[in-house]
């Protein structure tokens, strides 16, 4: 492989720091880049990837839009940051707009299927991770509550603290 896509989140300012690589292009309108590697990556290769994102609100926000981090809390997830690769999650799906530009409709649900595959995969979230099972306890200090997935099944209050303990959703 000798060239590396990311899908940039346009919201956001985003630096990229790949070692042995330099940017081929840049489309800032689109928010996509592409990286050409000096020396392409060999199959099963591992190489290391920095990244800085920040948010700066531009004047007074009429209401708050970024509540990924907040105050007293944070959430974490891929559109917070460069998505290696095409998403086709940010494409035209207004059917008029997508007639204006000459492009074929676009299907936005996949078919039901009896038995799923691939379509399955993909998460409200993200459509380039597969579906994580995860136990989870966590602590927050007691003006704090902590959200994971799965389903909550229980939670207690210790030395001033909460606790919360999340399962995985059975049936998957």
């Amino acid at each position: 492989m000798d060239t590396i896509h990311f899908t940039m989140n346009r919201e956001f300012m985003e630096t990229i720091d790949l070692p042995g690589a330099q940017l081929a292009n840049d489309d800032k309108r689109l928010g996509y880049r592409i990286y050409k590697l000096t020396t392409p990556l060999a199959p099963s290769e591992t190489r290391t990837l920095k990244f800085d994102v920040e948010y700066h609100p531009h004047g007074f926000e009429n209401y708050i839009w970024m509540t990924s981090v907040v105050e007293n809390g944070t959430f974490i997830h891929s559109t917070s940051m460069p998505q290696i690769g095409y998403q086709a999650g940010n494409e035209l799906t207004d059917p008029n707009d997508r007639k204006r530009f000459g492009l074929k409709t676009k299907e936005l649900m996949p078919v039901l299927e009896t038995n799923c595959t691939a379509d399955c995969m993909n998460t409200y979230i993200s459509n380039n991770s597969d579906w994580v099972n995860v136990d989870t306890v966590i602590s927050t200090s007691g003006d704090q509550i902590a959200i994971a997935p799965g389903s909550l099944i229980r939670q207690w209050q210790q030395d001033d603290r909460n606790f919360y303990e999340y399962k995985p959703i059975t049936g998957r």
